[in-house]
């Protein structure tokens, strides 16, 4: 895979690799931890990696001519009140209450959302594909 970075970081205690799809608009971001096994070392991992953080540390890597194999693999996820309860948290709970405005949605008033989901999926093979979908439900 070409223009491909590789660094090994030190806030990390891992080997981070970005590599870029289709020009800069989107990148897959690897974090192969270099100390340590198992889950407890993921673990540490995971409760470092703050957006500012990684993005300083994306920001510190140069370009490093690699070729990377990787394996095929497949996730999926899908979110149902897990993503209500997040909204909720982000102070977005008017629009679970009788009194959200969603006006452009109903003029007549009275319309609350009642439910949501979101499915996500990352498929890597030959190429790449990804796709997401959030629905609502609403209710009168």
């Amino acid at each position: 895979m070409s223009n491909s970075v590789s660094v090994d970081s030190k806030k990390f205690r891992a080997q981070v690799l970005e590599m870029p799809f289709r020009g800069d608009s989107a990148s897959m971001v690897v974090l192969l931890p270099r100390c340590g096994r198992g889950s407890k070392t993921v673990e540490w991992l995971v409760r470092r990696l703050k957006p500012k953080r990684l993005a300083f540390e994306l920001k510190a890597m140069r370009f490093v001519p690699l070729t990377v194999k990787f394996p095929k693999f497949s996730v999926e996820t899908t979110l149902n009140d897990e993503l209500i309860s997040t909204l909720k948290k982000m102070r977005m709970r008017k629009l679970f209450s009788s009194t959200a405005d969603l006006t452009n949605f109903a003029p007549d008033g009275g319309l609350l959302v009642n439910g949501a989901i979101h499915k996500a999926l990352i498929q890597v093979d030959e190429g790449v594909q990804t796709a997401a979908a959030t629905a609502s439900v609403l209710k009168k």
